[in-house]
C-alpha cells in the first residue's frame, strides 16, 4: 500500500561525529501491505499551530440559535484573559477543545449561498448533528471536525500521511520494565499501527516477538495476539513483560488507553526434535565428542534424505581434510546434515512414542488448536 517513513533520531551530539563522511541516517521504513479490501482506520497527528481561519465564536445556548450571537474569537479570548492563539498554552488549548462546536470558519459554498432557507444571513446548523454551521449565507466548518483522540487525549488533529515524526524515542529502554537493547519499538508506534489496521478483539500476529512490545500493546488495547520467538530470552523478557502488563504496569501506552491491568495469556514451547540434535552438536567441545555423537544422530534424528550416511561414517570423517577443519566448521557440516523441516515435532506425530510427548501436553496441544479431545 505504501512505505511509511519514520523519523527515529535527531542529528545532534555524538551522532554527528562523521557528518563530513556520510549522510546521517535519521529514519526507519515501515512497509504496509494489504491482502483484501478491508479499510484502514484513519490516524491523526497533533496539530502544532492553530489555524487562524477558525476565527468566529458563538455565544449563547446552541439549542436556540436565533438568540445566539456570533463574535470574533479574539474578542472572546480577550474577555477571558487569553491573548494569544498558541497551542502550547494549555489554557488556550483546553478552551478551544471544550468549545470546539462554537468555534468555526466560513467559506463560500453554492449549496447555501442560493438556498432560500438561509436568505436572512442568520446562524443555522447545516444538518442535524453535523460538523457545519451556516452563517451569513456562508458555509461554516466547526473546529470540532478536527478534534481527534490521539494517544488517549483530545487534540486538534491533522490526517496522518506517510511521514511519521511525532514519536518520543528517548528512554525506550524503560518501557515495559524489561531490558532489550536492540530494535525495541516504542509502544505508541505499535499503538498507531494496531489502531490503523484492527478493531477490538481482532488477532494481531508478531512472528519476531523480541521484547514483546506488540503483545504488550495488543493486550492493553483489547486485541487478541500471537507472538512467536525462537530465542531463549522470550522467557525472561517477553513473558515477564506480559506478566507485568497483567499486573497493571503503567509504562508506554498505559495512560493513553487507561490500562488498569487484567487478562491472561498462554505460553507454549514447540517440542524440539532435530533442534535438540543441533544443540548437542553445538555443545561438543572436541572433534572426538562430535564423532561420538554421529551414531546417535543418524539413528535417532531426521537427516537430509540425500545424505550418504555409510560413506560419511566410514570415509569422510576419517579424512585428514575433514579432521583439519576447525571445530566450528566441523559442527556446521554436522548441522547441515539435519533435515530443517524436522526441527520440531509435528502435531500429527505427537502420539508417536519415540518423541515421548506426555499425555498432558498432547491434550493441551489438541485443545489449543480447538480439536476435539
Amino acid at each position: 500500500m505504501n512505505t511509511v517513513i519514520m523519523k527515529t533520531i535527531n542529528p545532534n551530539g555524538i551522532k554527528t561525529t562523521h557528518a563530513n563522511k556520510t549522510i546521517l541516517k535519521v529514519k526507519e521504513q515501515i512497509i504496509v501491505f494489504k491482502k483484501n479490501k478491508t479499510e484502514f482506520n484513519p490516524q491523526y497527528a497533533v496539530v502544532e499551530e492553530y489555524d487562524n481561519y477558525y476565527d468566529l465564536f458563538i455565544e449563547g445556548d446552541l439549542k436556540d440559535l436565533k438568540k445566539c450571537k456570533v463574535i470574533k474569537l479574539k474578542e472572546k479570548l480577550k474577555e477571558i484573559g487569553l491573548q494569544d492563539k498558541d497551542l502550547k498554552d494549555e489554557q488556550f488549548k483546553s478552551f478551544i477543545i471544550e468549545n470546539a462546536d462554537r468555534i468555526f470558519q466560513t467559506k463560500f459554498d453554492k449549496r447555501v449561498q442560493n438556498n432560500a432557507k438561509y436568505a436572512d444571513g442568520g446562524l443555522y446548523e447545516y444538518e442535524e448533528n453535523s460538523n457545519y454551521w451556516v452563517y451569513q449565507k456562508r458555509f461554516g466548518l466547526k473546529l470540532s471536525k478536527i478534534v481527534k483522540e490521539i494517544f488517549g487525549k483530545k487534540e486538534l488533529g491533522v490526517l496522518l500521511g506517510d511521514v511519521w515524526d511525532d514519536f518520543k524515542l528517548n528512554n525506550l529502554y524503560l518501557e515495559g520494565d524489561v531490558d532489550f537493547s536492540n530494535a525495541k519499538k516504542p509502544e505508541h508506534l505499535i499503538l498507531r499501527i494496531i489502531s490503523l489496521t484492527t478493531q477490538p478483539n481482532d488477532i494481531v500476529l508478531d512472528y519476531h516477538l523480541g521484547s514483546g512490545t506488540t503483545a504488550a500493546v495488543a493486550h492493553k488495547m483489547g486485541r487478541q495476539y500471537i507472538g512467536i520467538e525462537q530465542m531463549d530470552y522470550i522467557e525472561t523478557i517477553a513473558v515477564e513483560r506480559l506478566k507485568k502488563v497483567i499486573a497493571g504496569e503503567q509504562g508506554g501506552i498505559s495512560k493513553s488507553v487507561n490500562w488498569q491491568g487484567g487478562g491472561d495469556f498462554i505460553y507454549f514451547e514447540l517440542a524440539k526434535w532435530n533442534e535438540t540434535a543441533k544443540e548437542k552438536i553445538l555443545a561438543c567441545d572436541s572433534f572426538d565428542e562430535l564423532i561420538a555423537f554421529f551414531d546417535e544422530m543418524y539413528e535417532r534424528y531426521f537427516l537430509n534424505y540425500n545424505l550418504k550416511i555409510k560413506e560419511f561414517r566410514e570415509k569422510v570423517i576419517n579424512e585428514e581434510e575433514f579432521k583439519n577443519l576447525s571445530l566450528d566448521e566441523q559442527k556446521k557440516m554436522f548441522i547441515a546434515m539435519l533435515d530443517n523441516n524436522q526441527m520440531y515435532v509435528n502435531k500429527t506425530e505427537m502420539e508417536d512414542k519415540k518423541f515421548k510427548i506426555s499425555e498432558e501436553d498432547q491434550f493441551l496441544t489438541s485443545k489449543f488448536y480447538n480439536n476435539e479431545v
